[in-house]
Formats: C-alpha cells, sequence, structure tokens
C-alpha cells in the first residue's frame, strides 16, 4: 500500500513538472500537495478519474426508456384555425431495452473474468503480480478474487 501511494506520487509529480511552469518547480511540497495540484491543474487526470462516474451513468441511460414527446401544431387555413396538442411515446417492444440493460452489466463483468484470466496465467507462469486499483478502488480487487 505505501509502495502504491509512493508510485502514484513520483508519477503524478512526473505529471505535474511537465504541466507546470518553471518557476512553479522551485517551490516544495508535501505529497499530498503535489497530488491536489496536479488534480486541479491537470485536464487528463480530471477526466480521467470522471471516466468511472461517466461509463456508471451511460450504463443508467441504457436502462431507462425514452421520453415521452409533447408537440403542439396550429394550423391557419381559410379563416379556418385548428389546434394540435400530439404527445408520443416510443414502447420498447423489440427487446432492445433489455438487451442494453444485460449489455451495461456484461460490460463489467468482462472486465473482471479477464482480470481474473491473467491473474491465472500470471500465478503459473511468473513469480508474483502486482494489482494496482484505479483511483483506490480496492474493493474491485477484492472482487476479483471472489
Amino acid at each position: 500500500m505505501c509502495h502504491l501511494s509512493r508510485v502514484a506520487a513520483m508519477s503524478l509529480m512526473v505529471a505535474l513538472a511537465v504541466s507546470l511552469p518553471a518557476r512553479a518547480l522551485a517551490q516544495a511540497l508535501t505529497e499530498s500537495e503535489a497530488v491536489a495540484r496536479a488534480m486541479a491543474e491537470n485536464a487528463r487526470l480530471r477526466a480521467a478519474r470522471a471516466r468511472p462516474a461517466q461509463v456508471a451513468a451511460e450504463q443508467r441511460i441504457r436502462r431507462l426508456a425514452p421520453n415521452p414527446v409533447v408537440s403542439f401544431l396550429q394550423e391557419d387555413a381559410a379563416g379556418t384555425r385548428d389546434s394540435f396538442v400530439l404527445v408520443q411515446q416510443e414502447l420498447p417492444t423489440s427487446g432492445r431495452l433489455g438487451l442494453l440493460k444485460q449489455a451495461g452489466t456484461a460490460a463489467r463483468e468482462r472486465g473482471f473474468a479477464l482480470a481474473r484470466h491473467m491473474l491465472d496465467w500470471a500465478r503459473s507462469e511468473l513469480a508474483g503480480a502486482y494489482l494496482i486499483p484505479p483511483f483506490k478502488r480496492y474493493e474491485e480487487i477484492v472482487e476479483i478474487f471472489t
């Protein structure tokens, strides 16, 4: 764990060194200050941190039925005015919504299955393996072993 935080801090400091002007490099920073500054100033790190939430939101969207559409039409011809209110709701009758729900859940499970397969290979071919969870999400490492 301590080694992981040192490696993460060092990689963030390198990213910080590349993205900051030379005058900022002369300042002494603690590890937490370097991480906070890198997250605040590096757009790629912010985007990478937001990616898991984006994927989860996309999975939730796949499970929803389309929104209803309300239209108002008004026709005026030959002195006669007609007004119409049209409400449309698409009903998923093809089973597409169920397939999209399955795909969202299956994508995550497939990722874990692939990680388990690679770990099995590493056990037979290597002396050890080092698993690094994204953004300190250690529960996902536990889930690989279950």
